[in-house]
């Protein structure tokens, strides 16, 4: 069955725009006022976590009212043309190959389209930058790099010597927060009473990094779905142009990763967009970096105590993930019990309901709805006996 089919085309049901409000209110005003006229898109043809970057930016140009664009690719060669080129973690050379989900995209793009004889116009979305000095180094005005956290902004500045403009703003990702994309959308998802263990195995993985049994790189293995694209209407995700067949696609790829997500009871992961997609589906998070910092870059820009998106859902940790000898063994019979869901998370949980409820009750309804919440959530920890991830897709298990 398909992810959209009859029962799922009631995922999302925005028909107006929002406001854009934290994720870049001067990215915002830039898009604004320089996408003026018809514009070319290219998408990262990537992993479930830059889908989701898509799916974001699509409903931000929707959001802003932004005139019609066209879907072009990265190999593409372009003249006298305005082009928005993605966002996310393309553009770090260490980490890059030249694979399916490898990170010379962008790089190739701006090789062949941003020298000024090309007569284009260049905007590429929040990113993380390292390396690739030498190009920066050439491009020239007609190019806007924005990053996305502030060790990029300042490499950016040190290298960008041919008259690039440089600007700051956050991952596109989180205008998904803040358009209110999934408590808009009133998605019917039954939870699981399991934690999912979603690290990563590329060659971003941290050296050292143990797997849990039952791990899932969710972002790469949703690279293999086939989407059934017949049954999608894009003004279900809150969309008012007509997509092109490969931009919706990456957007129902998005929404696998959020309804996957959104399953979990709570999530470990060192992957930043399903750190987000917990963010956004308000799901428990603990997140660990990855092996060149970048999740701590963007947590401390814009996820931590104190930063724009500050919030209760996630929680970063030093270092990489020790699974405990139980979790190794995979001998975890009660995973409720377990250091992935067990009760300091509930707790955590209990709180930040109890404090919501709290905001339209008085003290002692608080105190008793608090004390009504611990001994469910306990009751719902004994209950726990699987450890098994929750499926990417079942009908029986996930409805929208």
């Amino acid at each position: 069955m398909g992810l959209m089919d009859a029962d799922a085309t009631k995922l999302v049901q925005v028909a107006s725009p929002v406001q854009h409000r934290r994720a870049g209110d001067s990215l915002a005003s830039f898009l604004t006022s320089t996408l003026n006229r018809g514009f070319i898109f290219i998408p990262n043809p990537g992993n479930a976590g830059d889908a989701l970057i898509t799916l974001a930016t699509l409903r931000l140009f929707y959001d802003l009212a932004l005139p019609p664009h066209q879907c072009g690719h990265f190999s593409g060669v372009y003249r006298s043309q305005l082009i928005v080129g993605f966002g996310g973690g393309n553009l770090v050379e260490h980490a890059s190959s030249n694979g399916p989900d490898g990170g010379m995209k962008l790089a190739q793009f701006l090789h062949l389209n941003a020298p000024p004889v090309h007569n284009n116009t260049i905007v590429l979305l929040p990113q993380t930058v390292s390396g690739y000095g030498s190009l920066i180094g050439k491009l020239g005005r007609n190019v806007w790099i924005w990053a996305r956290e502030q060790e990029t902004y300042r490499y950016l500045l040190r290298t960008a010597k041919g008259g690039a403009h440089v600007r700051v703003a956050h991952d596109l990702a989180l205008h998904l927060v803040d358009c209110d994309f999934w408590g808009a959308s009133n998605a019917m998802v039954q939870p699981r009473r399991t934690a999912a263990f979603l690290f990563r195995t590329d060659r971003e993985a941290p050296v050292g990094q143990p797997l849990p049994p039952g791990n899932l790189d969710i972002a790469r293995s949703l690279n293999n779905r086939t989407w059934d694209l017949r049954s999608v209407d894009a003004s279900l995700l809150g969309l008012s142009h007509r997509l092109s067949d490969h931009e919706l696609a990456l957007c129902i790829k998005a929404v696998a990763l959020l309804r996957y997500v959104a399953a979990a009871s709570e999530v470990r992961t060192n992957r930043l967009h399903v750190a987000i997609a917990a963010m956004i589906t308000h799901t428990p998070c603990h997140v660990y970096d990855n092996s060149y910092g970048k999740l701590s870059r963007v947590y401390s820009h814009s996820l931590g105590t104190g930063s724009t998106y500050d919030n209760d859902m996630l929680l970063f940790h030093k270092g990489i993930y020790r699974p405990n000898e139980c979790e190794m063994d995979g001998g975890c019979p009660q995973p409720g019990r377990s250091s992935l869901s067990g009760e300091p998370a509930v707790r955590r949980w209990i709180t930040v309901g109890a404090t919501s409820l709290g905001k339209t009750h008085g003290l002692s309804d608080r105190i008793t709805i608090f004390s009504w919440l611990l001994c469910v959530g306990q009751l719902l920890m004994r209950a726990s006996t699987s450890l098994a991830p929750p499926p990417i897709y079942s009908p029986k298990h996930i409805r929208m």
